[in-house]
C-alpha cells in the first residue's frame, strides 16, 4: 500500500485555514510539473482533510486540494454524518462536495435519499435540487429541493413535498423539519390528511414522536360534507383529539356552528361547541353554553340554559337534545313561544319533531297562555299536544292543539275542565269533550262536547251538544236550570248574554218574590231563548208548544224531586286563579 503524506506549502504556512488533502491508496500515480501536481488513486482509496475523510475506489487528485472519485464513494465527517455515493467532486479549497448517483446522507437514524447532492463541510450543510427523500424511522419526506443544516440540525424542504408516518400524509410546497425536536415547522399552505379528516394550514408546528401539532392561519378541516374552520387548531394525535381555538366555526349541509372553542373527538365523531356556543340553520338558530354533537348518529345535545329561535318563535330549556328518529327533546323549565300564534307554554319536558309538539309535566301540569284581546286563555293539562295537519278537502295545512288528562281552563271569568281538549288555530275554535264543564261567571255549561269560537281574539259563542246543560244561581242560593239536545250561548263583554236551547229544551225554574220562593216553574218545549242580566235569567222565550207545570212553594216541597235529569252542581270543580300562577 502506498502512502502519500500531506503536503505542506508556503500557501498553506501563510493561510491557517487552509490545508491540503493527505492520500491513501493500494496504488497511486504522481504527474506534476510547475502548474499542477496530479495524483491517481487506484484500490482502497482514502482521502483526507481535517475531519474529513473520503473512500471510494478511484480517485483524481489535484494540487492535493480538488479530487474527484469514482464508484463505492463514501464520505465520513466528524464520524456522524456518513455520505454514500456513484461519484464525487470535492473543491478542498472550499471544502464542498458534489456527489451523484444513488446518493445516501445517513445522520444517526435519519438517511436522505436523492441523485445530486452538495455537501458543505466547512458549514455542515447538504443541499439537493433534484428530487429526493428524507426517512427518519417511521417518518418519510419527499420533496424537489432540501437543504440540511446540520448545526441547527434542521432541514428545509421545498416543492412538492410530502410527508408521510403511520397516521398522518401531508403535502405542501415548504416545510421546516427540526429532527432532534422531532418537529415539523408549517411555513406555506398545507394539506394534511389524518385520520379521517383533511386538514389545511398556512403556519404551524407538529411535534411528530408526541404527535402533538399547532396549526394557525386559516386552519380548516375536513371530515366528510362537515368543514370546521379557525385561526389556531391544537391537534392531540394520540387522542385523536382536534381543538379549534379563536373565531373556530362548523359547517355542513344544515348550517353553521361557532362557540368560542370547538373540540372534535375524530373517534367516535364526537364534538363539542364550548361557550358562546350557536348553531343557524336556514330555518332556525340554537344558542346555548355547550352544545355536545354525535356525528355518527347525528344526535346532539346542550349542556346549560338553551334556545332555539325560529323566526318570531322560541323554545327555552335547561337541556335540549335533537335526534332524527325522535325530534327535539326540551327538559327543565321548558318554555315554547309561538308568536305567531299567540301561544306560551311553560312545562317541565317537551318533544317537538318538525310541526308536531308534545308538552309533560312530572310534579307539575304544563301551562299553555293563548294570547287574546284582553285576557290570555290559560290552560293546564297532564300533557299538550301541537300538530299541523293537511286537510284534503282544502289542500290547506291546519294548525290543531290537543290537551290530555284534567284539562283547565281559565279565561278571564270563564274557566273549565274536561278531559280533552282541542283547539283548531286556523279556525280558532277550542272543542272540550269527555265529561267538560265550564263556568261564565257563576253560570254553569255543560254538555258531552262543549265548542268554544274565539272571533277578532275574544270568545264569541260557546254551543252545548249532546246532553246540553245550563245552570244558573239564584239570588237566593239555588240553581235553575235549562237542558236540551243543543245549546248555543252568545258572548257579550265577556259574559253569556243569550242562550238558545233546541230540541227537547226543558227548564227547571225557580219563582221568586220579595226575597223568597214563590214555586218551582217546570217547562217544555222544543226550543227556548234565554237572555241573562248579572248571570241571572231576565227573561224567556219559547217556540212551539210548550208544556209548563208550577208548583206552588210550601215546607212540605222538596226541591230536589223536581230538578231536571242530568243536574250536577260542580262548582268545586271549578279551577281558581291561583292554579294558573307560575311558581318559580
Amino acid at each position: 500500500m502506498n502512502l502519500l503524506s500531506q503536503i505542506e506549502s508556503e500557501s498553506a504556512t501563510s493561510n491557517d485555514t487552509l490545508s491540503y488533502i493527505a492520500m491513501e491508496a493500494d496504488t497511486a500515480i504522481h504527474i506534476g510539473n510547475e502548474n499542477n501536481q496530479i495524483d491517481t488513486l487506484y484500490g482502497n482509496v482514502l482521502l483526507n482533510q481535517d475531519s474529513l475523510f473520503m473512500y471510494c475506489d478511484r480517485a483524481i487528485v489535484i494540487d492535493q486540494l480538488y479530487a474527484s472519485a469514482y464508484h463505492n464513494v463514501i464520505i465520513i465527517h466528524h464520524d456522524t454524518i456518513h455520505i454514500f455515493a456513484d461519484s464525487m467532486k470535492y473543491d478542498g479549497a472550499r471544502k464542498i462536495s458534489d456527489l451523484y448517483g444513488e446518493v445516501i446522507l445517513q445522520d444517526g437514524g435519519r438517511r436522505l435519499y436523492t441523485t445530486e447532492l452538495t455537501y458543505d463541510v466547512q458549514n455542515k450543510q447538504a443541499w439537493y435540487t433534484n428530487g429526493g427523500t428524507l426517512i427518519d424511522g417511521i417518518d418519510t419526506i419527499v420533496s424537489k429541493e432540501g437543504y440540511y443544516y446540520k448545526s441547527d440540525q434542521l432541514v428545509k424542504l421545498k416543492g412538492n413535498v410530502s410527508f408521510r408516518d403511520t397516521s398522518k400524509i401531508l403535502k405542501t410546497d415548504s416545510i421546516d423539519y427540526l429532527y432532534d425536536l422531532d418537529q415539523l415547522n408549517i411555513v406555506a399552505p398545507t394539506r394534511i390528511a389524518q385520520d379521517s379528516l383533511e386538514i389545511y394550514s398556512e403556519d404551524g408546528m407538529y411535534r411528530l414522536e408526541q404527535d402533538r401539532g399547532i396549526l394557525s392561519r386559516n386552519v380548516q378541516v375536513r371530515s366528510g360534507q362537515q368543514l370546521i374552520a379557525s385561526e389556531l387548531l391544537d391537534i392531540n394525535g394520540k387522542e385523536r383529539k382536534y381543538t379549534f381555538l379563536i373565531s373556530p366555526r362548523i359547517e355542513d349541509d344544515e348550517g353553521i356552528g361557532r362557540g368560542d372553542t370547538i373540540v372534535y373527538f375524530d373517534q367516535g365523531g364526537q364534538l363539542e361547541i364550548r361557550t358562546n356556543a350557536s348553531y343557524t340553520t336556514a330555518s332556525e338558530n340554537l344558542n346555548a353554553p355547550i352544545i355536545l354533537y354525535d356525528k355518527d348518529s347525528g344526535k346532539y345535545t346542550t349542556k346549560g340554559r338553551a334556545r332555539i329561535v325560529e323566526g318570531e318563535n322560541s323554545v327555552e330549556a335547561d337541556s335540549i337534545s335533537g335526534d332524527e328518529a325522535v325530534g327535539t327533546i326540551l327538559i327543565g323549565q321548558v318554555v315554547i313561544n309561538d308568536y305567531e300564534k299567540g301561544v306560551k307554554i311553560l312545562s317541565e319536558s317537551a318533544i317537538k319533531k318538525d310541526d308536531d309538539t308534545k308538552v309533560f309535566g312530572v310534579l307539575e301540569q304544563p301551562l299553555l297562555t293563548y294570547r287574546m284581546k284582553d285576557d290570555s286563555l290559560l290552560l293546564r293539562a297532564d300533557t299538550l299536544h301541537s300538530s299541523t295537519v293537511n286537510s284534503a278537502a282544502s289542500d290547506t295545512s291546519v294548525q290543531l292543539l290537543f290537551a290530555h288528562k284534567r284539562v283547565r281552563l281559565r279565561s278571564g271569568s270563564t274557566s273549565g275542565v274536561s278531559d280533552q281538549f282541542e283547539f283548531n288555530q286556523v279556525d280558532s275554535v277550542i272543542c272540550l269533550w269527555g265529561n267538560p264543564v265550564l263556568w261564565s261567571d257563576s253560570i254553569q255549561l255543560s254538555g258531552d262536547t262543549i265548542r268554544i269560537y274565539i272571533l277578532n281574539n275574544e270568545v264569541n259563542r260557546i254551543t252545548l251538544h249532546q246532553n246540553a246543560f245550563i245552570v244558573a244561581p239564584d239570588s237566593l242560593g239555588m240553581q235553575n236550570q235549562m237542558k236540551g239536545h243543543m245549546i248555543e250561548n252568545f258572548i257579550q263583554d265577556k259574559k253569556v248574554e243569550k242562550s238558545i236551547i233546541t230540541g227537547n229544551a226543558e227548564l227547571f225554574y225557580l219563582i221568586e218574590d220579595e226575597g223568597k220562593y214563590e214555586g218551582i216553574n217546570l217547562t217544555k218545549s222544543s226550543e227556548m231563548i234565554f237572555t241573562f242580566r248579572d248571570s241571572e235569567i231576565a227573561s224567556i222565550k219559547m217556540t212551539g208548544v210548550p208544556e209548563s207545570n208550577i208548583y206552588q212553594y210550601n215546607d212540605q216541597l222538596v226541591m230536589e224531586d223536581y230538578f231536571l235529569d242530568g243536574f250536577r252542581w260542580r262548582i268545586k270543580e271549578r279551577p281558581g286563579p291561583e292554579l294558573f300562577i307560575v311558581k318559580k
